[in-house]
């Protein structure tokens, strides 16, 4: 074969394999959106970004990350790898851009922001006069695609007042992100934060919530929930290096509780402690459970002197393969991906309604469930089942209770997971999030006659940047 031949072929089959390419890409969609990350999008061609040869590296980016069935082959590649070897007992990933407190403690890394948006709520422009409906749980749970059974509640409208315009202090802030410690630890199937935490800025955060309840008076019950990380439970009677963390959680709640004047500590990693071999937190997820949150919640009743609901009157909804948002923080562990757990909710038999609204409580939306209908391949979203999103607020209305309780939950993502725990309890619950509202929560509650007050949220929160967010809100 002479050069000039061969030289043809070559050219030939490049074009063929050009053609081949753009056939494929053009019969089978590329990936638009993605259960572990956000996708990488398509850069701007400018004529800089050309002549710099930026514009062709993220092509290359953006061709390689939105491939044709981009999840599933993370996932092949994943479980290839549990095969080559033995994994060991104890695995630790770090992760990039983590960022060192000022006393050199508290270390957090990057912040989840999880991306799935509900279909119905994508659009936020409402009317502001809207007639709520009450909900009831299901006799007859229709099946899931997984053989499992789902408890929707059907609609029964019935009408209710809508709470009246009042006027409320607006809050002007930057929201901050959740934050994911910097280190996490596979120890056997469970992922963990390594929680490194701040004394100090535990006891500076209680005396953010002491500057609340001064304001707003003795007549206003104001409660603290710092919520342990797993480790705090699960590190401690390991026989490693890293059960040290373990006594962090409890050195920094001891800090936080002792650093309190005029409002009342929940002690949950206390009322959580005896049930730590049950499920109270996911193995695959950086979140408690809902069961974990029943507990709390039980605990928070108890002290509020508030009616509770046994978990035997919930009806329990197993919706299994869940495999949250650990897989993507620890490089798509195949540890994780092999053993998925159980989603578990529990639903309440209490009628109630409940208005969806924005972080200014504006543009009310009445909603079928405080849960959201998350599908199958948003795997790693599945704890946005609790209120979809963590920037909407919710009004919640007890069907049966009348003991004149009003209570107003401030939280982080960790906060969703006890909003079907008090129908029982208050007439009204009121919930937003620390990071994102922007009402003032003295005028809150002051206009809505808020008569309890929980602050809720996990123990990153209460010693990171989220402290400083509910500073200005109560400002």
């Amino acid at each position: 074969m002479n050069k000039k031949l061969a030289i043809t072929i070559s050219c030939v089959l490049l074009a063929a394999a050009f053609v081949l390419m753009f056939a494929v890409c053009a019969l089978f969609p590329r990936t638009t959106e993605s259960d572990h990350s956000i996708l990488k999008e398509f850069p701007e061609l400018t004529l800089e970004s050309v002549l710099s040869g930026k514009f062709f590296s993220e092509f290359t980016a953006w061709f390689t990350d939105t491939v044709f069935g981009r999840d599933r082959c993370v996932d092949i590649n994943a479980s290839f790898r549990g095969y080559f070897g033995i994994m060991p007992e104890e695995q630790v990933f770090i992760n990039d851009g983590a960022a060192t407190g000022s006393n050199g403690d508290l270390i957090m890394g990057d912040e989840f922001e999880d991306d799935w948006v509900p279909e119905d709520d994508e659009d936020e422009e409402y009317e502001d006069e809207t007639t709520p409906v009450t909900t009831v749980p299901s006799t007859t749970p229709p099946s899931t695609s997984s053989g499992e059974t789902t408890v929707t509640p059907p609609e029964t409208t019935v009408p209710v007042t809508t709470p009246p315009e009042t006027t409320m202090v607006e809050i002007t802030q930057a929201p901050v992100g959740e934050e994911i410690s910097d280190g996490i630890l596979i120890m056997g199937t469970r992922a963990m934060e390594i929680y490194y935490g701040s004394k100090k800025n535990a006891a500076d955060y209680a005396t953010i919530l002491n500057s609340f309840a001064q304001k707003v008076g003795s007549g206003v019950k104001v409660y603290s929930m710092v919520i342990p990380k797993s480790c705090g439970f699960y590190l401690a009677d390991s026989k490693t290096s890293y059960a040290k963390y373990a006594s962090r959680t409890t050195r920094d709640l001891t800090a936080h509780k002792e650093a309190l004047s005029g409002v009342t500590y929940i002690p949950v990693y206390e009322a959580l402690l005896p049930h730590k071999d049950e499920e109270i937190y996911f193995r695959t997820d950086h979140h408690w459970t809902g069961l974990g949150a029943y507990y709390a919640a039980e605990e928070f009743a108890r002290i509020a002197g508030v009616d509770f609901m046994p978990l035997s009157s919930y009806t329990k909804n197993v919706r299994p393969g869940y495999v949250g948002t650990m897989y993507k923080y620890t490089n798509h562990s195949p540890t994780l991906l092999n053993n998925p757990e159980d989603f578990v909710t529990y639903v309440p038999g209490t009628p109630y309604t409940v208005t969806k609204y924005n972080t200014k409580l504006k543009s009310g939306k009445a909603r079928d469930s405080i849960f959201y209908s998350v599908p199958d391949n948003k795997r790693s979203s599945w704890y946005s089942t609790y209120l979809g999103n963590d920037s909407y607020s919710f009004i919640i209305k007890s069907g049966t209770c009348q003991n004149g309780r009003k209570l107003l939950i401030v939280k982080d993502s960790y906060g969703n997971a006890l909003s079907p725990y008090f129908m029982n309890s208050f007439e009204e619950i009121y919930i937003v999030d620390g990071r994102y509202f922007e009402i003032g929560l003295v005028s809150l509650v002051q206009s809505k006659g808020i008569t309890d007050v929980l602050f809720a949220e996990c123990t990153f929160s209460a010693v990171g940047a989220y402290r400083n967010n509910v500073k200005a809100l109560i400002s």
